[in-house]
């Protein structure tokens, strides 16, 4: 708040993402609404078109022919990647994760829980990569997770909509803007995410 404070009272307009970043200004900030307007965050849709099947993707990128489930983030606290662990444990499902680590002590605990969980052959972590291959992994994969406590926007949300997939995420950011509940994709909490890919496996 006090970053805030300062420039968001000499500006004449602000910018952002969300419907709930603009509630969040207008009840902390007592920033009148017409001061501010939400332009969110798009993506160029011709990128996601379709060149090859998901099976000659999947081949291409040496994945499993299983139910893939998808996150795209850097590797950090927020994005609660253990939750998405936790919950494939006990399902046929291989679980891809793109993005660096920035949090190398999160990254080890992760590790850790995968050794202990006996998720070895369920799991990959395959670092950055640029953004047309990135494309090629949401096109390959069967179901997008962000399970994040908090997001400014959560562009990989928008990313995976644009890739066709079905979404599971936790409602923070633009989640409940662009996910339509059970129309495409569900928002979830901390207790029902398995509950939750196990609908959108039949999806």
């Amino acid at each position: 708040n006090l970053f805030l404070k300062w420039p968001t009272k000499q500006a004449d307009l602000i910018h952002v993402f969300t419907a709930e970043q603009k509630d969040i200004l207008m009840e902390r900030m007592k920033i009148q609404s017409e001061r501010i307007f939400v332009w969110p965050s798009g993506v160029d849709l011709s990128k996601f078109e379709r060149k090859q099947s998901k099976e000659e993707l999947r081949k291409k990128l040496r994945l499993p022919n299983k139910f893939i489930i998808l996150n795209v983030s850097s590797i950090v606290r927020k994005r609660r990647l253990e939750l998405i662990l936790k919950s494939s444990k006990d399902l046929d499902v291989f679980f891809v994760h793109v993005g660096i680590s920035v949090d190398d002590d999160y990254f080890e605990y992760l590790q850790n829980l995968i050794r202990e969980n006996n998720l070895e052959g369920k799991v990959l972590f395959v670092g950055r990569r640029i953004f047309d291959e990135t494309i090629d992994y949401y096109l390959a994969a069967d179901l997008f997770i962000l399970a994040s406590s908090n997001e400014s926007f959560g562009i990989p949300i928008l990313e995976a909509l644009s890739a066709g997939l079905p979404i599971l995420a936790t409602n923070v950011g633009a989640a409940k803007e662009l996910v339509d509940d059970n129309v495409n994709g569900f928002i979830i909490n901390d207790t029902n995410i398995n509950e939750k890919i196990v609908l959108a496996m039949n999806f």
